[in-house]
């Protein structure tokens, strides 16, 4: 995870929001395949405010769809 910090800390918010929002949403794909859900939901519901103020819909869509499959995770392991 130190490598996306890296790269986040090379980009500016301000000047490429939906740039970072990829970082992020990479990052947090990541930390959900290692099962680390909580900071995956914080990263991804920051990119997903970044994507919607650039009005990208199609990177809000992508990570409202990786949201629901943390969820689905934090379902399974709530009941394993």
């Amino acid at each position: 995870m130190q490598l996306y910090e890296e790269v986040l800390s090379y980009r500016d918010e301000q000047v490429d929001p939906v740039g970072v929002a990829r970082i992020l949403t990479n990052q947090a794909n990541a930390l959900g395949h290692l099962g680390v859900l909580d900071d995956a939901t914080e990263r991804l519901q920051r990119a997903r405010g970044l994507f919607s103020a650039a009005g990208d819909t199609g990177g809000v869509e992508a990570v409202d769809e990786l949201l629901a499959e943390v969820a689905e995770a934090r379902a399974r392991r709530a009941g394993a």
